[in-house]
């Protein structure tokens, strides 16, 4: 059996179209560059910085995380 969260995951992953896919992808090289910036910028590591990015950011449109 599937735990409920796994199954959500999946079930939003397979109804995405192939374009929402490449973005997706595509997503994660972008935000580990802001991250990586913001750590070097405020003295922490790259997983602090991404921590407070990913706390703050729930619900919230990526151009309004940068």
């Amino acid at each position: 059996m599937i735990p409920i969260e796994q199954s959500n995951i999946l079930r939003v992953y397979y109804a995405a179209t192939a374009e929402e896919h490449v973005a997706g992808r595509s997503w994660y090289p972008v935000a580990k560059a802001f991250c990586k910036a913001l750590a070097v910028k405020y003295g922490c590591s790259l997983e602090c910085a991404a921590g407070i990015v990913a706390t703050l950011s729930p619900g919230a449109v990526w151009e309004k995380n940068q």
